[in-house]
This record gives structure tokens, C-alpha cells and sequence, in this order.
């Protein structure tokens, strides 16, 4: 009797736990993909266009959760359902278990076919548990959310089949590397990189029309003939390259940016609030941005902040490049240029 009741008791503890669990990472999933959504809504309306723009993988120390899972991924790995109730995406999940790589990006493989990405992109996240394992300055779900949101944005950016096409050939004889080596190893390149972010962040001060013209004129001539001087001097042939960097991580790191303005003014989650540890309600609730200097700040590639900040100035300018930034391919300078005319 007593073991009887032992094993019974156990067993309801057993299922509790599974509960708590299946109802945290359904919360966290379903609450990423609200705050998606809104994001979208209020700051890119077209990012709205879909829920998902290709699978993602959640990797979790129990094991790995799919989100809209295609038939390519099916056929590499198996997948058990997870009802996850009231999902607006379908959850899938895989005994695989890897708690020693971080994942916090989008994957496409053409060449390995072993790979789960081979000729499928994916988004690929470890949790915010394990993200602080690999990241200690990340501990709660909010900055998490941000950064995965960014990732879901180059989901977004690479359906588009004109920016695929000019992001696979700028790096098709060198790489971001190569933008990363010149500014930490050459002065002159260093300084101009240093004055043209400068330009960008006093036009976002500026309201004279006229003045903002000059200032740009100055940022799009000190960038050419930093462009025109690595050709010369170095051999290499940079523009396409940083100009599809910038625009990638520029526009992603918008969208993170758009995450923490979003945050700031909703409400509490009453149902992740109870069951989430890493959950803080107020956690951007008087957020601004010089509280993330290192956003519009030349620091790691210097084509983040500079695009996060050309970003801003179609923004503040009103410049209707949404609509084919990615579509058309178009480039911050040829917006600029248009501008000032």
C-alpha cells in the first residue's frame, strides 16, 4: 500500500512538473510571437506578412522545440508533436539536447548536406537559460526576446530573392572579416568609419532640412573616398559588401531597437509572470535608448551601428524606403542621394 501510494504520489508530481514545463515553453513561445507580431504592426508593418518566414529551432537543456517545421527539416531529424495550446505557429520536439554551442542566429547551408540547415534556412535560438550560460549579461526574457527577434527579422530579409542574390555575391571573394580587419588595423580607415558614424548621429540631432542636406552630402562623400582608397590601396572592392552588412544588421538591429519600445509600454503577461523566473514586466518600462550606447556606437562591426543609425535617418527623414529596401535591393546611399537632389 505504502508503495503503491508512493509511486502514485510521485507520478502526480512527476506530471506537475511536466506541466510547469510544457507550459513554459509554450508561454515563452506564444509570448515571443505576440510581441513579433506587434512589432511589426507599429514598425514594419510588412514583417507582419507572415507569422514565420522559415522554421526555427528552440534549443532547450531538455531537448529541442521546432517551430513550423518543413519537410526538409522532417526528413532530418525526428519530430514529435507539442500542443502547445492556443499557438499561433506549430510546435514540434526533438530529443537532441546541445547545451555546449550557443545558437543565436539564421543558418543556410548549400554544400553539407548532413547539416539540418542544407538548402533550407533556419533560425536557430538557445533559450534565455542557456543564453545566460553563454552570455551572463542576459538574464532576463525581455533582452532575450529582443535579440531572437532580431534573428526572426533575417528570416524575413532573406525572402526576399534580389537581397539573397547581392548578399551571397558581396561575399563571394571575401567576407565580413575583411570590413572587420581594415577598421581594427588601419588607421585612416578607422578614423573615417569613427566621422562618418559622427555625420549620421548629428543629422539625427539636426532639424534644419538644409543644414541635413550638407551633412549627408558629407557622409556620402568621406564614404567614398574611404571605398575608393581601399580599392587603391588594399585591392579590394568593398562597396557591395559593407553595403549589404549594413543593411542586414542595420535594419535588424532596428528591429531589436523597435523590441524594447514595444516592451516599454505594455502591460505585465499575467500568465508568463507565474511561471517564469526570468520574466521581469517592468523590465523596459522607462527603457531609452542611451541606455544601449553600444546600438549606434562603433563597437564589434562597425556596419551594425552604422547601419542601425542610416536606419534612423530614413526614419526621421520620412523617407518611404520600406518598400523595397530588401525587394528592390536598394541602398541607404541611393536614398540619400535621392534626398539631397
Amino acid at each position: 500500500m505504502n508503495r503503491v501510494t508512493l509511486i502514485f504520489i510521485t507520478s502526480i508530481g512527476l506530471i506537475g512538473c511536466s506541466i510547469k514545463k510544457h507550459d513554459l515553453t509554450c508561454q515563452r513561445i506564444n509570448y515571443l510571437i505576440d510581441i513579433k507580431s506587434e512589432v511589426a504592426k507599429n514598425y514594419w508593418t510588412d514583417f507582419n506578412r507572415e507569422i514565420l518566414f522559415s522554421p526555427m529551432l528552440y534549443y532547450t537543456k531538455s531537448g529541442l522545440y521546432t517551430m513550423n517545421a518543413n519537410e526538409k527539416l522532417k526528413n532530418k531529424i525526428l519530430i514529435e508533436p507539442y500542443n502547445c495550446n492556443n499557438s499561433k505557429v506549430t510546435i514540434g520536439f526533438s530529443k537532441i539536447i546541445d547545451t555546449t554551442n550557443f545558437h543565436m542566429n539564421v543558418s543556410y547551408d548549400d554544400s553539407d548536406s548532413s547539416a539540418l540547415e542544407f538548402k533550407n534556412t533556419l533560425g536557430m535560438f538557445s533559450d534565455v537559460n542557456l543564453t545566460e550560460k553563454f552570455i551572463p549579461d542576459i538574464k532576463d526574457t525581455e533582452e532575450w526576446m529582443s535579440m531572437v527577434i532580431h534573428e526572426m527579422f533575417h528570416q524575413y530579409q532573406r525572402d526576399f530573392k534580389e537581397f539573397r542574390k547581392k548578399q551571397i555575391s558581396s561575399q563571394k571573394d571575401f567576407d565580413r572579416g575583411t570590413l572587420d580587419y581594415l577598421f581594427k588595423n588601419k588607421e585612416w580607415y578607422n578614423k573615417s568609419i569613427i566621422k562618418e558614424n559622427n555625420i549620421l548621429l548629428e543629422v539625427l540631432n539636426l532639424k534644419d532640412n538644409e543644414i541635413i542636406k550638407k551633412y549627408i552630402k558629407d557622409y556620402l562623400r568621406t564614404k567614398e573616398q574611404r571605398i575608393s582608397k581601399v580599392k587603391n590601396e588594399e585591392g579590394y572592392e568593398i562597396l557591395d559588401l559593407e553595403n549589404s552588412l549594413s543593411k542586414s544588421e542595420g535594419t535588424a538591429r532596428y528591429i531589436e531597437y523597435c523590441v524594447k519600445l514595444t516592451l516599454k509600454g505594455n502591460t505585465e503577461n499575467k500568465k508568463l509572470s507565474k511561471i517564469d523566473n526570468k520574466y521581469q514586466a517592468s523590465r523596459f518600462e522607462n527603457y531609452k535608448l542611451d541606455q544601449d550606447k553600444w546600438m549606434y556606437n562603433l563597437g564589434g562591426g562597425y556596419y551594425y551601428s552604422i547601419g542601425f543609425n542610416l536606419t534612423r535617418v530614413l526614419e526621421k527623414l520620412k523617407i518611404n524606403y520600406q518598400k523595397d529596401i530588401f525587394s528592390e535591393n536598394t541602398t541607404f546611399d541611393s536614398y540619400l542621394n535621392e534626398y539631397i537632389k
